[in-house]
């Protein structure tokens, strides 16, 4: 026969460490040099893409009768600019880097799959490359690298709340932080 008295049942296991807890401050983000690996690889893949963009449109720029003028400024701004700008994004460690690499992500899923038909082995590499950045980048250790992890209550479900994401709001306690500093403001917005 079991004893279920108060003093038999054991207690169960607390908390790591790790995990914040309501009330408690959130932990501060790693320094500079200790990126988690969905950083590394979205640097990593960015970076690429930019140096295949620019050899492609060095190329395209020899014989510039091929494309309109249009179509190459289209090219430059979509391809080499908006990729540059993502890609500083993710060093300086600003969400919307994040988001450009996610989004970017979720368009080459859509790419990759029309592709399966014509070229099955392309189409399933670009979707696990777009799958594997998605997952990288949605991880608690990348968030806290963006410093998407609320320092008030320690939620991980931040949000912008501008359009540039200079100011981020928490959707669980509604705090809201600057991106890039650990003060809070403790103000309730509904």
């Amino acid at each position: 026969m079991v004893d279920l008295t108060k003093d038999s049942v054991p207690e169960a296991p607390g908390p790591s460490p790790d995990d914040p807890r309501p009330g408690s401050p959130a932990p501060s983000p790693p320094p500079a040099g200790q990126r988690p690996w969905g950083v590394w690889l979205a640097l990593a893949v960015v970076a690429l893409f930019l140096v295949l963009q620019l050899v492609g449109l060095s190329d395209l720029l020899e014989f510039p009768e091929r494309l309109p003028a249009v179509m190459i400024a289209y090219l430059i701004a979509f391809g080499v600019i908006l990729p540059l700008i993502i890609l500083v994004g993710l060093v300086r460690r600003h969400p919307l880097g994040r988001q450009g690499v996610t989004l970017g992500s979720a368009l080459y899923i859509v790419f990759g799959v029309m592709t399966i038909t014509q070229a099955p082995a392309v189409g399933l590499v670009i979707v696990a490359i777009a799958v594997t950045l998605i997952a990288g980048l949605r991880t608690d250790h990348a968030r806290r690298h963006f410093g998407l992890i609320c320092p008030q209550c320690g939620s991980g479900k931040a949000r912008a709340a501008s359009l540039l994401y200079n100011e981020v709001k928490c959707r669980d306690c509604k705090a809201r932080w600057r991106w890039n500093s650990a003060e809070v403001d403790a103000t309730v917005f509904d």
